[in-house]
């Protein structure tokens, strides 16, 4: 795993941990505060490890005060100049939005990014609990990820496969691929995180992030302790595949239905298809071992994780 170098705090006694540098500086160094939250903000896990690189909880009874007063005294405070909240503190890898403009608007919003913080799922849970009510808290968006090292972004981009989305945006074309509109319950994003962490160009790195966000309605909406037991059975990247064919052999399938790929475009090629030329097209595919199955390494990714 590509790694960002996460800053160690020491001080002159026995007291030392690794934090993320995705902390704000007012955490950082503070030692008294990470002496006293140690389990909420020491890496347990490698920086970027996490499946989840982002969950959206949303609070309907009032708050914890220590996690109300440690948001206020360290977290970067700012008024929202649009959207359902006033205001928010950011503490870097914990985010709090608070006084909800509609009614219908939960009172308190609650983000999370493990991936940022290197937190353990123990670490998720530690900071729901320490927020309020973790059986109360309840999981509205989740940024699922996995990590792909072995090929350029334009290859995933341009060789990525899967079925229910109408809309898909090439803006940044061999960068970034959205499948999926801005408020679906459920859209896809193909990137270069080698290129948006800035890694040195001094150094090749093909880093490849594939995020499936998935937005839950209240009918649909689990408490995040819920959410956490059930994790070994979601699987957001269902239907996910690469097909890992070439352009002629994608041709010598598609001839039968006198159809020919588009270049540089999976998802192109096959939306000429019906529904049912596609699952021949796959079957064949599969069974010459031209799929890879995202979903397969979501789980070996999840299961590394929830060792920690």
């Amino acid at each position: 795993m590509v790694n960002s170098n996460p800053m160690a705090f020491a001080n002159e006694g026995s007291f030392r941990l690794i934090i993320s540098p995705a902390w704000n500086s007012n955490i950082q160094y503070n030692k008294q505060q990470l002496q006293q939250y140690r389990h909420l903000f020491e890496m347990t896990t490698p920086y970027q490890s996490s499946v989840i690189d982002g969950i959206d909880l949303l609070c309907y009874d009032p708050l914890g005060k220590d996690f109300l007063s440690l948001m206020k005294s360290y977290g970067r405070h700012s008024f929202l100049p649009k959207g359902p909240y006033k205001e928010s503190y950011a503490l870097g890898c914990v985010t709090l939005l608070r006084g909800h403009l509609f009614p219908r608007v939960a009172p308190f919003k609650i983000k999370i990014n493990p991936s940022e913080g290197g937190l353990s799922v123990r670490q998720v849970l530690a900071w729901a609990q320490f927020a309020g009510d973790a059986n109360k808290l309840l999981v509205r968006r989740v940024d699922f990820k996995v990590e792909l090292f072995n090929l350029s972004t334009s290859y995933y981009i341009n060789h990525i496969w899967s079925a229910g989305f109408r809309t898909v945006d090439e803006s940044y074309k061999d960068e970034t691929l959205y499948l999926g509109g801005r408020f679906s319950q459920k859209s896809v994003i193909v990137y270069d995180k080698a290129l948006q962490q800035t890694v040195s160009t001094l150094v090749q790195v093909d880093w490849t992030r594939i995020e499936v966000r998935e937005r839950y309605d209240k009918q649909d909406q689990l408490s995040v302790y819920e959410f956490i037991q059930t994790m070994q059975s979601i699987s957001p990247f269902k239907d996910l595949m690469i097909v890992n064919a070439n352009q002629t052999e994608l041709n010598h399938l598609l001839h039968k239905y006198n159809k020919t790929a588009v270049a540089g475009s999976v998802l192109k090629t096959f939306k000429q298809l019906s529904t049912y030329q596609r699952k021949v097209i796959l079957r064949k595919l599969k069974l010459h071992g031209k799929l890879s199955y995202l979903a397969n390494d979501f789980q070996k990714q999840l299961n590394e994780w929830l060792r920690y």
